[in-house]
């Protein structure tokens, strides 16, 4: 997974570990908004845009990478 580089793309390389998240949560089988929700709860406004972003990268690149198990 080219983390570094997809969070990078969303404006922000330091979010590599929020993009890996990303990437996780799909596989887990949790819907997306439900993880939004929770790091619009705990992510300081701050950071939540970039974040938010930064997941979605992970995310989708999972949903390219295969079907869940």
């Amino acid at each position: 997974v080219p983390g570094r580089e997809l969070a990078k793309a969303q404006g922000n390389a330091s979010a590599v570990n929020v993009t890996m998240l990303g990437f996780l949560a799909w596989f887990l089988s949790l819907e997306e908004e439900v993880w939004l929700k929770a790091m619009a709860q705990r992510i300081p406004a701050r950071f939540l845009e970039v974040d938010r972003r930064a997941f979605l990268a992970g995310y989708r690149e999972a949903e390219k990478a295969g079907a869940r198990q």
